[in-house]
């Protein structure tokens, strides 16, 4: 009888968390972006940040910026740096930040991939912040007039529950931005 319980809660707890909930997010008219409804809205990770969730239990974050490719342009024009003006460019010197906030001399090597007709770099790693193993999954996109960083992280201890949840929301954006490309 005891271990037909047991296996009676595995089975339950197997069929609750094959069965999460999606809910899709519309961004400002810019995007939208599918996420586990175990996440919460939050204020508090960045507020540069246009989307925010996080789940303190599972220990899972997800951050979206965006920023024209205008003022992409012109920050490295008026910074001196020796970036590309590009999808590139964009990828490396954000790639290069977080890596030396995570503890990494050297950003990890970026794959290149297309994401609901958008060109993208994905970059996965492990680094430290705070004292904490931390895994990141991000994903750095070109739109018709924005670039977008997706960042997804959890320890390193979590990495295993959390990394399919982790690619499916970022395989799952979409640019919605109707105005014309600049």
């Amino acid at each position: 009888m005891k271990l037909k319980c047991i296996a009676a809660t595995f089975l339950l707890c197997l069929f609750i968390s094959c069965n999460e909930n999606i809910e899709t997010k519309k961004v400002e008219g810019k995007y939208t972006i599918d996420l586990p409804s175990y996440l919460d809205e939050t204020k508090d990770l960045n507020k540069a940040a246009s989307l925010q969730y996080k789940n303190d239990f599972k220990e899972f974050y997800v951050l979206v910026f965006d920023e024209s490719t205008q003022d992409f342009h012109k920050a490295l024009s008026d910074g001196g740096l020796d970036y590309e003006p590009n999808l590139n460019g964009y990828s490396e010197i954000l790639a290069t930040d977080i890596a030396k906030s995570s503890g990494l001399s050297v950003a990890p090597k970026m794959q290149n991939r297309t994401i609901n007709n958008l060109d993208a770099r994905i970059l996965q790693f492990d680094g430290r912040v705070n004292d904490v193993d931390v895994f990141w999954k991000i994903a750095y996109l070109k739109g018709k007039n924005r670039y977008y960083q997706i960042l997804t992280w959890t320890p390193s201890t979590k990495k295993t529950d959390n990394e399919a949840a982790m690619d499916a929301i970022l395989n799952s954006f979409k640019e919605t931005d109707k105005s014309k490309s600049r």
